[in-house]
């Protein structure tokens, strides 16, 4: 996946000044992560106190699933003319996840909980590329359409790289001849060893050269 992402980064730097663009966008939403846990006591399945475990290689594994905020910056480069319905488009851009909470268990007192959460903030770099088609004009500034975009956070600290795959619906205006606003409300899907989802909102401001 970072080889497609290089590839298509140089592709784009060759193609001439006079079809395409640059952009500067902004994303924040919220996704799901997994988040393991153990309990250092063994709840009886017939009811009753609870035992404590002697060893850690012995404690019950659990999981929460919890929705936590993100929130990004990048560029945006494009290929194709202004008016053109179709429009190719990679992007770059790092995306900041919040940081988990502390696990919680209807069957678990917290006191049983024994969990090494992640406290602080994740940072990762994501290079995509997608198709733009604008299939609906609302007057002569303003259009609507779907986008779609495939690639991966390929730039990580903790060595959690993942595939990406994003889709949902677009509004484009465009406030002069060559300036665009570009707004995306998108599904994401993110995907290492197991799946989590999100829902992003992304705002480009796009300059296309022709």
């Amino acid at each position: 996946m970072r080889r497609l992402a290089i590839a298509t980064f140089g592709l784009l730097l060759a193609v001439p000044a006079q079809a395409g663009g640059v952009g500067v966008l902004m994303t924040g939403g919220m996704h799901s992560e997994r988040v393991w846990f153990h309990s250092d006591h063994a709840i009886p399945e017939g009811g009753g106190d609870a035992v404590l475990i002697d060893s850690p290689k012995d404690y019950e594994r659990y999981e929460n699933t919890q929705t936590l905020p993100n929130v990004g910056g990048g560029i945006e480069l494009i290929l194709g003319d202004r008016d053109d319905r179709f429009l190719g488009a990679f992007r770059i851009y790092a995306l900041q996840d919040g940081p988990q909470s502390e696990p919680s268990s209807e069957v678990l007192k917290d006191e049983y909980i024994v969990s090494n959460i992640r406290d602080t903030p994740r940072t990762t770099g994501l290079g995509t590329v997608g198709l733009t088609w604008g299939f609906l004009d609302l007057g002569d500034s303003m259009r609507l359409g779907v986008s779609t975009h495939i690639g991966s956070g390929f730039l990580t600290t903790d060595h959690l790289e993942y595939f990406a795959l994003d889709a949902g619906p677009t509004y484009t205006w465009r406030a002069s001849r060559n300036v665009m606003l570009v707004g995306d409300i998108t599904w994401q899907m993110r995907h290492h060893k197991i799946a989590s989802h999100s829902i992003n909102a992304f705002v480009t401001a796009r300059y296309m050269f022709d």
